[in-house]
C-alpha cells in the first residue's frame, strides 16, 4: 500500500504508541526505512519505486506526521540516510554495488550530505548539488569517506 499510519513514542514512556499522522506515498513507491531525526520533528525515508525491470531506491523527506513528503535525492541508488546531530544536515549513499549476484558485488560505494532542505540531488562530482566528507591525516593527505561512515556526532 501507498499509505501508512505513523505512530510516535518512548521506549520508557507510559504508552506505547501514540498515532502522530500519515504518511501518503506516490504510486509504486513503498517504504522501506525511515528515521528521525534527533530534534523528533522530521523523517528520512528510504522509499523504493517498483519500476521494471528493477527498483529504483531514493532517500525522500517528512514532517513526523507524514506532511510534507518531498524527494531529497533522484540517484535511484540511495538506501541510506543519517540526520546530522543538529538536524540541518541529511548524509546519504550512493551506492552502485548495492545489488550483488552469486558472482559477488561490482561497483562503489559514496557518502554524500546537503542541507536538509535540498531537494532533487544527483549527487553527481559536476553537478556540485552534494559534499562529500573529507578526512586529512597527519601528513595532510586528504580522503573522502565511503559508505563506512555510519553516523555523526556531536
Amino acid at each position: 500500500t501507498q499509505q501508512g499510519a505513523i505512530s510516535t513514542g518512548a521506549l520508557d514512556g507510559p504508552e506505547p504508541e501514540t498515532p502522530s499522522g500519515q504518511l501518503n506515498l506516490p504510486p509504486h513507491h513503498y517504504l522501506i526505512d525511515a528515521w528521525a531525526n534527533r530534534q523528533g520533528h522530521r523523517l528520512a525515508l528510504r522509499i523504493q519505486n517498483d519500476v521494471e525491470p528493477s527498483p529504483d531506491s531514493d532517500i525522500w523527506v517528512s514532517n513526523l506526521d507524514g506532511s510534507g513528503l518531498e524527494r531529497v535525492t533522484t540517484t535511484k541508488m540511495s538506501y541510506g540516510a543519517h540526520w546530522s546531530p543538529d538536524g540541518r544536515y541529511l548524509a546519504f549513499d550512493v551506492d552502485t554495488g548495492f545489488f550483488c549476484t552469486g558472482m559477488g558485488c561490482m561497483g562503489t560505494c559514496e557518502l554524500w550530505y546537503v542541507p536538509a532542505e535540498a531537494r532533487n540531488v544527483t549527487a553527481l562530482p559536476s553537478a556540485h548539488d552534494a559534499l562529500s566528507f573529507e578526512v586529512s591525516n597527519r601528513d595532510g593527505d586528504k580522503r573522502t569517506l565511503g559508505c563506512d561512515l555510519m553516523a555523526w556526532t556531536d
